[in-house]
Protein backbone atom coordinates (compact mmCIF):
# COMPACT_ATOMS: atom_id res chain seq x y z
CA UNK A 1 0.00 0.00 0.00
CA UNK A 2 1.34 3.60 -1.03
CA UNK A 3 2.02 6.03 1.82
CA UNK A 4 -1.03 8.30 0.45
CA UNK A 5 -3.43 5.43 0.16
CA UNK A 6 -2.36 4.10 3.82
CA UNK A 7 -2.49 8.00 5.38
CA UNK A 8 -6.12 8.49 3.69
CA UNK A 9 -6.90 5.35 4.91
CA UNK A 10 -5.88 5.92 8.70
CA UNK A 11 -6.87 9.78 8.78
CA UNK A 12 -10.31 8.47 7.80
CA UNK A 13 -10.59 5.91 10.17
CA UNK A 14 -10.06 8.05 13.14
CA UNK A 15 4.72 -0.34 20.93
CA UNK A 16 4.60 -2.02 22.83
CA UNK A 17 5.77 -5.53 21.68
CA UNK A 18 7.91 -7.72 23.71
CA UNK A 19 10.97 -9.23 22.39
CA UNK A 20 10.37 -12.74 21.00
CA UNK A 21 12.34 -14.79 23.79
CA UNK A 22 9.41 -13.28 26.45
CA UNK A 23 6.45 -15.11 27.07
CA UNK A 24 3.41 -12.43 26.51
CA UNK A 25 0.14 -12.70 28.24
CA UNK A 26 -2.56 -14.55 27.68
CA UNK A 27 -4.85 -13.10 24.32
CA UNK A 28 -8.17 -11.81 25.45
CA UNK A 29 -11.26 -14.20 24.69
CA UNK A 30 -13.11 -12.73 21.49
CA UNK A 31 -15.64 -13.72 19.99
CA UNK A 32 -15.67 -17.58 18.18
CA UNK A 33 -15.67 -16.50 14.75
CA UNK A 34 -13.38 -13.76 14.75
CA UNK A 35 -9.88 -13.82 13.15
CA UNK A 36 -7.21 -13.75 16.21
CA UNK A 37 -4.96 -12.42 13.63
CA UNK A 38 -7.32 -9.85 13.23
CA UNK A 39 -6.12 -5.92 14.82
CA UNK A 40 -9.48 -5.02 14.79
CA UNK A 41 -11.29 -8.10 16.25
CA UNK A 42 -9.39 -7.58 19.50
CA UNK A 43 -9.76 -3.11 18.91
CA UNK A 44 -13.00 -3.93 18.46
CA UNK A 45 -13.42 -5.67 21.67
CA UNK A 46 -11.67 -3.16 23.62
CA UNK A 47 -13.63 -0.42 22.85
CA UNK A 48 -16.69 -2.49 23.80
CA UNK A 49 -15.05 -3.62 27.29
CA UNK A 50 -13.44 -0.73 28.29
CA UNK A 51 -15.98 1.05 30.69
CA UNK A 52 -17.26 -2.31 31.78
CA UNK A 53 -13.67 -4.64 32.49
CA UNK A 54 -10.69 -1.78 32.01
CA UNK A 55 -8.19 -4.46 32.75
CA UNK A 56 -9.60 -6.90 29.79
CA UNK A 57 -9.61 -3.64 27.00
CA UNK A 58 -5.78 -2.99 28.31
CA UNK A 59 -4.86 -6.49 27.10
CA UNK A 60 -7.15 -6.46 23.74
CA UNK A 61 -5.64 -2.95 22.54
CA UNK A 62 -2.18 -4.66 23.65
CA UNK A 63 -2.46 -7.60 21.81
CA UNK A 64 -3.89 -5.29 18.84
CA UNK A 65 -0.70 -3.00 19.42
CA UNK A 66 1.13 -6.39 18.71
CA UNK A 67 -0.51 -7.41 15.83
CA UNK A 68 -0.52 -4.81 13.71
CA UNK A 69 2.31 -1.96 15.24
CA UNK A 70 2.04 0.30 11.90
CA UNK A 71 -2.22 1.69 13.53
CA UNK A 72 -2.02 4.35 15.42
CA UNK A 73 -5.82 3.13 17.16
CA UNK A 74 -4.65 0.40 19.25
CA UNK A 75 -1.67 2.19 20.18
CA UNK A 76 -3.42 5.18 21.55
CA UNK A 77 -6.19 2.87 22.91
CA UNK A 78 -3.27 0.85 24.60
CA UNK A 79 -2.39 4.13 26.52
CA UNK A 80 -5.79 5.07 27.68
CA UNK A 81 -5.80 2.03 29.34
CA UNK A 82 -2.34 2.40 30.72
CA UNK A 83 -3.72 5.22 32.19
CA UNK A 84 -6.98 4.51 33.43
CA UNK A 85 -6.14 0.84 35.15
CA UNK A 86 -1.88 0.95 35.37
CA UNK A 87 0.21 -1.50 33.43
CA UNK A 88 -1.27 -4.96 34.91
CA UNK A 89 1.09 -7.91 35.97
CA UNK A 90 2.11 -9.11 32.71
CA UNK A 91 6.45 -8.95 34.05
CA UNK A 92 6.41 -6.02 31.10
CA UNK A 93 7.84 -2.72 31.75
CA UNK A 94 6.04 -0.32 29.55
CA UNK A 95 6.90 3.48 28.87
CA UNK A 96 3.35 5.54 28.59
CA UNK A 97 4.76 8.37 27.01
CA UNK A 98 6.54 6.18 24.63
CA UNK A 99 3.48 4.31 23.71
CA UNK A 100 1.23 8.01 22.91
CA UNK A 101 4.36 9.15 21.05
CA UNK A 102 4.35 5.94 18.62
CA UNK A 103 0.52 6.41 17.85
CA UNK A 104 0.93 10.37 17.04
CA UNK A 105 3.89 9.13 15.20
CA UNK A 106 2.04 6.43 13.40
CA UNK A 107 -0.83 8.89 12.85
CA UNK A 108 -1.16 12.80 14.10
CA UNK A 109 -4.71 12.48 13.95
CA UNK A 110 -5.69 9.54 15.49
CA UNK A 111 -8.97 9.39 16.75
CA UNK A 112 -8.64 10.36 20.81
CA UNK A 113 -12.16 9.65 21.66
CA UNK A 114 -11.29 7.46 24.19
CA UNK A 115 -9.48 9.50 26.35
CA UNK A 116 -13.03 10.68 28.06
CA UNK A 117 -12.71 7.37 29.89
CA UNK A 118 -9.42 9.26 31.65
CA UNK A 119 -11.26 12.67 32.82
CA UNK A 120 -13.96 12.80 35.70
CA UNK A 121 -16.54 15.31 36.65
CA UNK A 122 -16.71 16.37 32.80
CA UNK A 123 -20.37 17.00 33.36
CA UNK A 124 -20.13 20.14 35.40
CA UNK A 125 -17.88 21.92 32.25
CA UNK A 126 -20.20 21.45 29.96
CA UNK A 127 -21.58 24.77 30.08
CA UNK A 128 -18.47 25.79 27.85
CA UNK A 129 -18.16 25.47 24.40
CA UNK A 130 -14.16 23.85 24.00
CA UNK A 131 -15.69 20.88 26.55
CA UNK A 132 -18.76 20.61 24.70
CA UNK A 133 -17.08 20.73 21.51
CA UNK A 134 -14.38 17.86 22.66
CA UNK A 135 -17.31 15.82 23.66
CA UNK A 136 -19.12 16.47 20.81
CA UNK A 137 -15.74 14.82 18.78
CA UNK A 138 -15.24 12.04 20.87
CA UNK A 139 -18.72 10.70 20.29
CA UNK A 140 -17.98 11.66 16.36
CA UNK A 141 -20.61 14.15 15.87
CA UNK A 142 -18.00 15.97 14.01
CA UNK A 143 -20.16 19.39 12.53
CA UNK A 144 -21.14 19.96 16.67
CA UNK A 145 -17.75 19.86 17.32
CA UNK A 146 -16.33 22.21 14.31
CA UNK A 147 -18.55 24.48 15.66
CA UNK A 148 -18.21 24.51 19.59
CA UNK A 149 -14.36 24.49 19.06
CA UNK A 150 -14.76 27.46 16.86
CA UNK A 151 -16.25 29.37 19.04
CA UNK A 152 -14.30 28.02 22.08
CA UNK A 153 -11.05 29.01 20.49
CA UNK A 154 -12.21 32.41 19.04
CA UNK A 155 -12.31 33.64 22.93
CA UNK A 156 -8.67 33.26 23.25
CA UNK A 157 -6.29 31.88 20.16
CA UNK A 158 -3.36 32.01 21.69
CA UNK A 159 -4.63 30.06 25.32
CA UNK A 160 -6.62 27.76 22.77
CA UNK A 161 -4.42 27.36 20.30
CA UNK A 162 -3.95 23.16 20.66
CA UNK A 163 -7.57 22.88 20.69
CA UNK A 164 -7.35 23.82 16.65
CA UNK A 165 -5.60 20.02 16.60
CA UNK A 166 -8.97 18.77 17.89
CA UNK A 167 -10.67 20.55 15.25
CA UNK A 168 -8.83 19.79 12.21
CA UNK A 169 -9.23 16.12 13.24
CA UNK A 170 -13.33 16.70 13.41
CA UNK A 171 -12.65 18.52 9.73
CA UNK A 172 -10.80 14.67 8.43
CA UNK A 173 -14.21 12.73 9.85
CA UNK A 174 -15.88 14.62 7.64
CA UNK A 175 -13.25 14.23 5.14
CA UNK A 176 -12.59 18.05 4.73
CA UNK A 177 -8.29 17.69 4.57
CA UNK A 178 -8.26 21.35 3.07
CA UNK A 179 -10.04 22.55 5.77
CA UNK A 180 -8.33 20.27 8.33
CA UNK A 181 -4.79 22.19 6.85
CA UNK A 182 -6.13 25.36 7.66
CA UNK A 183 -6.42 24.28 11.56
CA UNK A 184 -2.76 22.82 11.82
CA UNK A 185 -1.60 25.75 9.72
CA UNK A 186 -2.68 28.52 12.20
CA UNK A 187 -1.85 26.62 14.84
CA UNK A 188 1.75 26.54 13.29
CA UNK A 189 1.66 30.60 12.77
CA UNK A 190 0.65 30.68 16.63
CA UNK A 191 3.85 28.64 17.95
CA UNK A 192 5.89 30.62 15.18
CA UNK A 193 4.50 33.87 17.00
CA UNK A 194 5.55 33.09 19.81
CA UNK A 195 8.52 31.02 19.39
CA UNK A 196 9.26 31.23 23.10
CA UNK A 197 12.27 28.63 23.15
CA UNK A 198 10.44 27.17 25.96
CA UNK A 199 11.41 23.24 25.73
CA UNK A 200 8.21 21.14 24.76
CA UNK A 201 7.39 17.55 24.82
CA UNK A 202 8.26 16.03 21.25
CA UNK A 203 4.26 15.89 20.18
CA UNK A 204 3.89 19.52 20.72
CA UNK A 205 6.76 20.72 19.13
CA UNK A 206 6.52 22.52 15.93
CA UNK A 207 8.79 20.19 14.17
CA UNK A 208 5.41 17.63 14.90
CA UNK A 209 3.14 20.02 13.80
CA UNK A 210 5.68 20.46 10.33
CA UNK A 211 5.20 16.69 10.35
CA UNK A 212 1.45 17.20 10.91
CA UNK A 213 1.25 19.35 7.76
CA UNK A 214 3.42 17.35 5.54
CA UNK A 215 0.61 14.46 6.02
CA UNK A 216 -2.26 16.74 5.49
CA UNK A 217 -0.18 17.42 2.65
CA UNK A 218 0.19 14.03 1.10
CA UNK A 219 -3.27 13.18 1.67
CA UNK A 220 -4.73 16.31 -0.81
CA UNK A 221 -1.97 14.91 -3.18
CA UNK A 222 0.53 17.55 -2.86
CA UNK A 223 3.91 14.94 -2.82
CA UNK A 224 6.29 18.18 -3.22
CA UNK A 225 4.12 20.16 -0.33
CA UNK A 226 4.69 17.08 1.60
CA UNK A 227 8.08 16.68 1.63
CA UNK A 228 8.99 20.74 1.96
CA UNK A 229 7.15 20.26 5.55
CA UNK A 230 9.06 17.27 6.04
CA UNK A 231 12.14 19.24 5.41
CA UNK A 232 11.15 21.72 7.50
CA UNK A 233 10.65 19.52 10.50
CA UNK A 234 13.74 18.12 10.77
CA UNK A 235 15.18 22.25 10.16
CA UNK A 236 13.33 22.34 13.57
CA UNK A 237 15.34 19.30 14.77
CA UNK A 238 17.25 17.08 12.82
CA UNK A 239 16.85 13.99 14.93
CA UNK A 240 13.24 14.18 14.26
CA UNK A 241 12.92 10.49 13.10
CA UNK A 242 9.38 10.41 12.19
CA UNK A 243 10.29 12.90 9.03
CA UNK A 244 12.64 10.37 7.61
CA UNK A 245 10.85 7.58 8.43
CA UNK A 246 8.03 9.34 6.44
CA UNK A 247 10.38 10.36 3.96
CA UNK A 248 12.17 6.86 3.39
CA UNK A 249 8.64 5.34 3.02
CA UNK A 250 7.97 7.74 0.29
CA UNK A 251 10.95 6.82 -1.24
CA UNK A 252 10.84 3.00 -0.80
CA UNK A 253 6.97 3.28 -2.46
CA UNK A 254 8.49 5.24 -5.81
CA UNK A 255 11.46 2.66 -5.69
CA UNK A 256 13.98 5.00 -4.92
CA UNK A 257 15.80 2.39 -2.85
CA UNK A 258 19.19 4.16 -1.95
CA UNK A 259 16.96 7.61 -0.68
CA UNK A 260 15.05 4.80 1.36
CA UNK A 261 17.72 3.46 2.98
CA UNK A 262 19.62 7.12 3.22
CA UNK A 263 16.22 7.79 5.46
CA UNK A 264 15.90 4.66 7.47
CA UNK A 265 19.26 4.79 8.42
CA UNK A 266 18.86 8.59 10.03
CA UNK A 267 15.58 7.54 11.51
CA UNK A 268 17.41 4.70 13.21
CA UNK A 269 19.90 6.88 14.95
CA UNK A 270 17.29 8.58 16.95
CA UNK A 271 14.55 5.15 16.97
CA UNK A 272 16.12 2.03 17.05
CA UNK A 273 13.11 -0.19 18.82
CA UNK A 274 10.16 0.26 15.78
CA UNK A 275 9.62 -2.61 14.35
CA UNK A 276 7.89 -0.86 11.35
CA UNK A 277 10.89 1.41 10.83
CA UNK A 278 13.22 -2.35 11.06
CA UNK A 279 10.53 -3.55 8.25
CA UNK A 280 10.77 -0.85 5.85
CA UNK A 281 14.54 -0.66 6.11
CA UNK A 282 14.71 -4.27 5.58
CA UNK A 283 12.63 -4.49 2.25
CA UNK A 284 14.44 -1.51 1.10
CA UNK A 285 18.36 -3.05 1.72
CA UNK A 286 16.57 -6.22 -0.32
CA UNK A 287 15.96 -3.75 -3.31
CA UNK A 288 19.46 -2.47 -2.83
CA UNK A 289 20.55 -6.38 -3.24
CA UNK A 290 21.98 -6.08 0.29
CA UNK A 291 20.40 -9.17 1.12
CA UNK A 292 22.27 -9.95 4.18
CA UNK A 293 21.77 -6.58 5.67
CA UNK A 294 18.16 -7.10 4.89
CA UNK A 295 17.97 -10.62 6.76
CA UNK A 296 19.68 -9.00 9.61
CA UNK A 297 16.90 -5.74 9.97
CA UNK A 298 13.89 -8.19 9.03
CA UNK A 299 15.01 -10.16 12.03
CA UNK A 300 15.15 -7.57 14.07
CA UNK A 301 11.56 -6.30 12.98
CA UNK A 302 10.04 -9.79 14.25
CA UNK A 303 12.20 -9.78 17.17
CA UNK A 304 10.72 -6.74 17.95
CA UNK A 305 7.42 -7.71 16.88
CA UNK A 306 7.02 -11.43 16.80
CA UNK A 307 3.14 -11.26 16.35
CA UNK A 308 3.19 -8.51 13.08
CA UNK A 309 2.96 -11.12 10.20
CA UNK A 310 4.03 -9.18 7.40
CA UNK A 311 8.17 -8.90 7.96
CA UNK A 312 7.80 -12.88 8.29
CA UNK A 313 6.62 -12.86 5.37
CA UNK A 314 9.94 -11.14 3.54
CA UNK A 315 12.11 -12.64 5.59
CA UNK A 316 11.42 -16.05 4.23
CA UNK A 317 11.53 -14.93 0.24
CA UNK A 318 14.97 -13.42 1.40
CA UNK A 319 15.91 -16.91 3.11
CA UNK A 320 14.68 -18.98 -0.01
CA UNK A 321 16.72 -16.84 -2.43
CA UNK A 322 19.99 -17.48 -0.43
CA UNK A 323 19.07 -21.39 -0.92
CA UNK A 324 18.38 -21.39 3.04
CA UNK A 325 14.94 -23.78 2.09
CA UNK A 326 14.41 -25.16 5.43
CA UNK A 327 14.57 -21.84 6.98
CA UNK A 328 12.42 -20.32 4.88
CA UNK A 329 9.90 -23.03 5.30
CA UNK A 330 10.00 -22.38 8.81
CA UNK A 331 9.57 -18.85 8.33
CA UNK A 332 6.60 -19.14 5.73
CA UNK A 333 4.62 -21.29 8.42
CA UNK A 334 4.81 -18.34 11.16
CA UNK A 335 3.97 -16.34 8.56
CA UNK A 336 0.75 -18.70 7.75
CA UNK A 337 0.13 -19.21 11.14
CA UNK A 338 -0.22 -15.06 12.07
CA UNK A 339 -1.25 -13.54 9.22
CA UNK A 340 -5.05 -12.58 8.82
CA UNK A 341 -7.29 -14.94 6.91
CA UNK A 342 -8.22 -12.50 4.20
CA UNK A 343 -3.97 -11.81 3.46
CA UNK A 344 -3.85 -12.08 -0.14
CA UNK A 345 -0.34 -13.61 0.48
CA UNK A 346 -1.57 -16.44 2.59
CA UNK A 347 -2.05 -18.75 -0.56
CA UNK A 348 0.94 -17.90 -1.69
CA UNK A 349 3.40 -18.50 1.12
CA UNK A 350 1.35 -21.88 1.33
CA UNK A 351 2.42 -22.56 -2.00
CA UNK A 352 5.83 -21.97 -1.67
CA UNK A 353 6.03 -23.63 1.54
CA UNK A 354 4.90 -26.83 -0.01
CA UNK A 355 6.99 -26.27 -3.18
CA UNK A 356 10.26 -26.26 -0.86
CA UNK A 357 9.25 -29.00 1.30
CA UNK A 358 8.34 -31.18 -1.84
CA UNK A 359 11.73 -30.27 -3.47
CA UNK A 360 13.87 -31.52 0.07
CA UNK A 361 12.32 -35.07 -0.42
Amino acid sequence: MSVARFLLASLVLAAAAPASGQAPPPRPRIAPDADTNDWEAYFDHGVKTIGIHPNEAREAFRWASRINPERAEPLFAFWVTLRLVGQGPVGEAVDQDSVRLMALVRNPFVHRGLEAFLYTGIGELKDKNLTKGWVAYAESNFPRAIDLLGQGIRRDPEKYAWFRVTRAQAFIGLRQFDSALVEVQTLLDELERRDTGKLVVLYESKSFVHYAIGLLETVRGRHAEARESMGRALLENMGFYPAHLFLGSVALDTERWGEAVTEFQEALVTKPGDPVLYFRYGRALAQLGRGDEAIIALREAVRLAPFYAAPWLFLGRLLESKGDSLGAVAVYRVFINRTVRSDPNLALARTWAANLQAAAR
